[in-house]
């Protein structure tokens, strides 16, 4: 199949490498699908002119062409809207160009112009929605339920699922609960769930690279406890901190170490506050490419997301990767499907508050995981079987398929 994809993050960020061009790449090589991607780009991705030109010299090996424009953020309405009347006239010629058949839009902003193609130009049309983006900006006070900002974000996502010819969701939840709503009985259209899923042959169990990693730190005799990704908004951050503390009175030889590439102080300070003491932690920025091997030297994983409304449609891509690489996970209730995943194939500890005596039962029960000689290896094998970025690649192959056999 021809393919136009429409992505608002640029293909230069984290998650356009491991949750657009890995799909893109499996789908081009496997398959045989040919694609086009636009792609909005951040400023300091932008001007590191020689980054560009070795992302457009790989993907041209590749076969898949890149056409990318620039993201403007502020003033957020006007530059929103700025962005999608640049990207519209690009679409069209390529749509023409290139003969597509099926237009694969990721997220909210480019639905606008994938709309519009679709009743310009008559292109099958796939709404990847990845979240329930109103809400997410309602939860983190970017906006109010009441607010026109908000109402207008709704009115985009009803009027994408009703375009849609397919609809892409993350989490089984957030299928069931826009499937209660009326826009999606009026309009009923084929839903598929694809979690966020992972390069299992990446994200590894590699014990060389534990013991380097460990011995270096000097964590041999550490139970090495990780929390990876951003810090604050929509993560918990002096909560993890208050675990923590809480955790060490059970064990002194716990070891925090957290991977982002958000300010340090953001979890330094907290952790201060609770009277944790420096030698007990370690704060480190890691690029993707650092990840693995990072995650191969803890023992256990956190993962503390807010369970706001909105996270009912998220599936975390740090719970693949910790997965993957063996690690049990320690999760507040309420995030995405991942009550469900945790608690069926027991690969880790789930609590619902905060409390010191439920922190305290729940080291115990972690505890309990991170003794069993199974645990690693329950945690791969559900990698395997349901996170895996093949898996994801033959979904969306499937739907193509059925889109392009609509279509004849």
């Amino acid at each position: 199949m021809n393919i136009l994809y429409l992505s608002y993050t640029g293909l230069l960020e984290a998650l356009g490498q491991s949750q657009v061009l890995a799909y893109v790449r499996g789908l081009s090589a496997d398959y045989g699908h040919r694609f086009q991607i636009i792609s909005y780009e951040k400023p300091q991705h932008w001007a590191d002119q020689t980054l560009m030109q070795a992302q457009h010299s790989q993907l041209a090996t590749q076969a898949i062409g890149w056409h990318p424009l620039r993201y403007h953020q502020r003033p957020t309405a006007p530059a929103t809207l700025y962005d999608v009347l640049r990207g519209l006239p690009r679409a069209v010629r390529l749509v023409q160009r290139h003969q597509i058949q099926i237009v694969h839009v990721r997220s909210y902003v480019p639905m606008l112009i994938g709309i519009a193609l679709k009743k310009l130009l008559g292109v099958q049309l796939i709404f990847d929605m990845r979240g329930l983006w109103a809400d997410e900006r309602a939860d983190v006070g970017a906006c109010t339920r009441e607010s026109r900002q908000y109402r207008t974000i709704k009115a985009l996502e009803r009027a994408s699922l009703r375009a849609a010819d397919h609809v892409v969701m993350l989490t089984q939840r957030v299928k069931h609960e826009l499937q209660q709503q009326t826009p999606l009985q009026e309009q009923p259209r084929p839903i598929s769930v694809i979690p966020c899923c992972v390069d299992t042959q990446r994200f590894k169990p590699n014990e060389t690279t534990r013991n380097t990693i460990r011995a270096k730190h000097q964590w041999q005799d550490k139970t090495v406890l990780v929390s990876s990704g951003s810090l604050g908004g929509w993560y918990f951050t002096t909560e993890m901190a208050h675990l923590f503390a809480l955790w060490q009175q059970h064990d002194p030889t716990l070891h925090l170490l957290v991977l982002t590439n958000s300010q340090p102080s953001l979890i330094t300070e907290p952790l201060s506050r609770f009277g944790i003491a420096p030698e007990t932690y370690t704060v480190q920025a890691a690029s993707s490419a650092e990840v693995p091997s990072w995650l191969n030297a803890a023992d256990g994983a956190l993962m503390l997301i807010q369970p706001w409304y909105s996270k009912i449609a998220s599936s975390p891509t740090k719970q693949a990767e910790y997965l993957a690489c063996g690690l049990p996970i320690v999760a507040n209730a309420g995030v995405g499907d991942s009550d469900e995943i945790i608690s069926k194939h027991h690969v880790g500890v789930l609590f619902s508050g905060w409390d010191a005596s439920t922190l305290h039962e729940t080291y115990h029960e972690f505890r309990t995981l991170l003794d069993d000689s199974t645990t690693a290896a329950r945690c791969r094998h559900l990698a395997e079987t349901t996170f895996d970025l093949n898996h994801g690649v033959v979904q969306y192959h499937h739907i193509y398929q059925s889109l392009g056999a609509a279509s004849e």
